[in-house]
């Protein structure tokens, strides 16, 4: 490996430029130049003249770098580069030979040593570009967040969002410019936050606390978290469903007839990585599942207002497919020659025609097929019986 990197990426986290490694200090004196934020450039400026701002948006200073490929640059980034922070985006852009790094504890480590918390018990996230959303499905009593905000205005959106969500009874711990001669600490709840000159840098601890909603790590959701029309996977169906789809780690879901999107939500919830396209031809519907992902911060979602004949051979090729509705002989057979070897296939059926498919197509191809009967307790004049719901056949398969 090349041991003479052009670029050298330093995380700083206070005034005092002493604190960096005596190597990251002579990387700064030699550097053809110096680009980082208005906030360390102050910092390293009486070892150093040779300085830029780095430009917004942040993309701009990426092809600004590039440009300056073979030169001795330095980057100033705050603290830890590889814990949200700028270093993999700038990594990911250059080969393991180009560039080498200094960190400083993070601001994670900061926050949790100002506040007395073990990082290992505590989630973590950088919202400076994400939705606040992105912290709905953590959002339970007793759970500690230390968050990442772009600047004050956000500290306030997240106490107002927080009390929206009936969580307003949360401590909030919002530090300013930690590590600097001038960091601050103060606490409020979420819905008595009265202060409102909140400087940047800022992060904020949270304990949650309040009587929200909270959304359960089991499958099969309460259906109160899906906006719908009726037209939905019911709970007790979901969670069958889903101990079928058997989601793994960045696998690609298709869902095809999504209707209200559930089994797409669900899916996506299960881990960061999965994604989804889900395929939904009823525009109302496509807005709904929009609607409840958004609600729950959900990324790596693709819907599609269309039928999946008219874009079948465009969309990414999936790990597992599920169909809930709308089978036909013609669809079962396009997507079996479309997908790749080794996807599954899971097929929900509530009619007879679907049903009759489903049994040729078992005896063909294989997999397994089973009958989900599920009942209910109904009044029967002054008494009380069982009602049932129409049966499910599901078939499951790996192609």
């Amino acid at each position: 490996m090349n041991k003479n990197p052009w670029l050298t990426i330093i995380g700083i986290n206070g005034d005092d430029i002493n604190t960096l490694p005596q190597k990251a200090i002579q990387s700064i004196k030699c550097a053809e130049l110096i680009m980082g934020a208005k906030r360390h450039i102050k910092i390293i400026q009486l070892i150093s003249k040779k300085t830029v701002h780095w430009p917004s948006p942040f993309e701009e200073g990426i092809q600004k770098l590039l440009n300056l490929r073979g030169k001795k640059i330095v980057v100033l980034v705050s603290g830890n580069a590889f814990w949200y922070g700028a270093g993999s985006v700038l990594a990911e852009k250059l080969d393991l030979n180009e560039w080498i790094c200094f960190q400083s504890p993070s601001t994670f480590s900061l926050a949790a040593s100002k506040i007395g918390w073990a990082i290992q018990d505590t989630l973590c996230f950088g919202l400076h570009s994400a939705p606040l959303e992105t912290i709905r499905p953590y959002l339970a009593p007793k759970i500690k967040l230390i968050i990442l905000l772009k600047d004050g205005s956000q500290v306030i959106e997240l106490a107002e969002w927080l009390s929206l969500q009936n969580f307003g009874e949360s401590d909030l711990f919002i530090m300013e410019s930690l590590g600097f001669k001038d960091e601050r600490l103060r606490h409020t709840k979420a819905n008595k936050l009265n202060f409102y000159n909140i400087d940047h840098p800022v992060c904020v601890g949270i304990i949650i606390s309040g009587d929200g909603l909270v959304l359960p790590l089991s499958s099969g959701k309460p259906d109160i978290f899906f906006k719908n029309d009726g037209q939905i996977t019911k709970q007790p169906i979901r969670a069958l469903t889903m101990s079928a789809l058997a989601p793994k780690p960045f696998e690609h879901l298709w869902d095809i007839g999504s209707g209200s999107g559930s089994i797409s939500i669900e899916w996506l919830l299960t881990h960061k990585t999965n994604s989804v396209s889900a395929i939904e031809c009823k525009s109302s519907r496509v807005k709904q599942i929009k609607l409840s992902a958004n609600k729950l911060g959900l990324s790596n979602l693709f819907v599609y207002e269309d039928k999946i004949q008219n874009i079948l051979n465009k969309l990414k090729k999936p790990d597992v497919v599920f169909i809930g509705g709308g089978l036909t002989n013609k669809l079962l057979i396009d997507i079996w020659e479309t997908v790749p070897k080794s996807t599954r296939i899971i097929i929900n059926s509530v009619t007879l025609e679907t049903t009759s498919i489903l049994i040729k197509a078992q005896k063909k191809y294989g997999g397994s097929l089973q009958k989900i009967e599920l009942s209910n307790i109904t009044k029967l004049g002054n008494k009380r019986t069982w009602s049932k719901n129409y049966p499910i056949i599901q078939w499951v398969v790996v192609k």
